[in-house]
Order: structure tokens, then C-alpha cells, then sequence
């Protein structure tokens, strides 16, 4: 199962949610691609543990993340 949280305090969980939902697919060999969007508070410690378990990026900044994705799945289909 992916791990799931009820956002109890940061000390008490220990990792970032998104770095257990990482430690989750891993340990469950699920390959899918993540790219994590977040707040920028403890980004330096878990920004590095996420690209380490396999995500594409992680960023609190819109313009990186929508430019992740194009790279990823290309831009969207124009109308």
C-alpha cells in the first residue's frame, strides 16, 4: 500500500509526506513518474531525499513545474 498521512506535526512524522509517498512506490516497485509541488519549507532536506527515490523534480516554483511536465509528456494537444 502507498503510504498515506493525516498530516499530524512535522516531528512527529518524521519524513516529508511526499518523500514516504516516494519510500511507498519504491518498496511496492511501482514506477510511476512523480514530480513534487510544495511549499518551500524544508525543501533543501527533502528535495534531495525525493530525486534520490526517483522523482523527477521537486519545486514550490509554478514555472518549474509546468515545464517538468512538458519536458515529460510534452506540451498539451492545441485545439
Amino acid at each position: 500500500p502507498i503510504p498515506t498521512s493525516s498530516a499530524p506535526d512535522r516531528a512527529e512524522r518524521g519524513s516529508s509526506d511526499a518523500v514516504r509517498l516516494l519510500e511507498g512506490l519504491r518498496a511496492n516497485d511501482h514506477r510511476v513518474p512523480v514530480v513534487i509541488f510544495s511549499s518551500g519549507a524544508f525543501a533543501r532536506e527533502n528535495r534531495e531525499a525525493a530525486l534520490r527515490l526517483g522523482a523527477l523534480e521537486y519545486t514550490s516554483n509554478w514555472e518549474t513545474l509546468f515545464e517538468v511536465i512538458d519536458r515529460r509528456f510534452g506540451p498539451p494537444p492545441r485545439a
